[in-house]
């Protein structure tokens, strides 16, 4: 049975009398076996994601063309802002569920590991005020880039509006028009959103957990750098495969950019969009391995010509 877990401000305070009994190492970490985890974890958790989001989209392209029907003029403040509520808020929801997930898959990974501790030790992490105030941060962080992503989509099917009105075409032909050709647009601008922001998500709540565990029991953990090392592997992220820093430490990206983890929007697009990369943690003696190969099954469907 699993011993009540502790809120990480009571692990801080018993910091002191742990240090000497807590350990999380785990010996031999296989990298590519953690890597395909990773991935079937992200994929898992965005599928349905993927669906909002380009359920909001496609809502988003019929109410422009019933306003075309009807002989409303389409309000472009109107509908951007419509479409940044509800992206920031289906957003909110995923994010809450990637950091539960995460959190979860990682105290079950240690729960053997935890029972080192005098009485055992865990985060009641969904009682836990550190644990909503890392959901809130990060989604705090991210509100920009949905309200980037709704402007830029509205603007994107007005445009069409008006090009199409230029061109003389009445309001019944725009209407089935903007349906028709955005229907795959929002299906593929979902499909992009809902990977790189689940995989961002993922990252964030891998380091907020092992930053605030390494904290807590005063644990020296690292953390390496894995790339998925395919074809389609950025040359810059397959150049970062294997790179070790420490738990306060940024990852320096051939690029300059710094980032904590893999996602970090600090990265930028260039390193953040579609990327598949995972980030191992481990203590100082722990020894990573790369042996075999991750299954293709998991890594279908995470990428496309612009993954890396």
């Amino acid at each position: 049975m699993r011993a009540t877990p502790l809120s990480i401000g009571a692990a801080k305070r018993l910091t002191s009398g742990l240090k000497t009994l807590v350990s999380f190492r785990q010996g031999r970490v296989n990298a590519r076996r953690y890597l395909s985890q990773q991935h079937r974890l992200t994929k898992s958790l965005s599928r349905n994601f993927h669906k909002k989001v380009s359920s909001a989209l496609k809502k988003t392209t019929l109410i422009v063309a019933d306003d075309i029907k009807n002989g409303i003029e389409p309000d472009y403040g109107r509908v951007s802002l419509r479409l940044t509520n509800e992206l920031n808020a289906t957003l909110r929801t995923q994010i809450q569920r990637v950091f539960g997930a995460v959190y979860s898959l990682n105290e079950d990974k240690y729960k053997d590991l935890n029972k080192k501790a005098s009485g055992g030790f865990g985060f009641n992490f969904e009682e836990s005020p550190e644990f909503q105030m890392h959901v809130t941060r990060y989604h705090d962080a991210r509100r920009e880039y949905m309200r980037l992503a709704a402007t830029n989509y509205s603007k994107s099917i007005l445009d069409r509006v008006w090009d199409l009105r230029n061109d003389g075409v009445g309001v019944d032909r725009i209407a089935r028009s903007i349906v028709k050709d955005f229907g795959p647009i929002s299906r593929n601008r979902a499909a992009m959103i809902a990977r790189t922001e689940t995989h961002s998500a993922v990252g964030s709540a891998n380091f907020s957990y092992h930053d605030d565990v390494s904290r807590a029991y005063g644990i020296q953990m690292m953390k390496q750098w894995q790339s998925t090392g395919d074809g389609r592997t950025r040359p810059s992220h397959a150049a970062m495969n294997g790179t070790q820093v420490g738990m306060d430490e940024a990852f320096k990206m051939p690029n300059g950019a710094l980032m904590k983890y893999v996602g970090d929007p600090a990265g930028g697009a260039a390193n953040v969009i579609n990327c598949r990369c995972v980030i191992i943690y481990v203590e100082s003696e722990d020894e990573i391995v790369n042996t075999g190969k991750p299954e293709l099954s998991e890594l279908a469907g995470t990428v496309d010509s612009i993954g890396r």
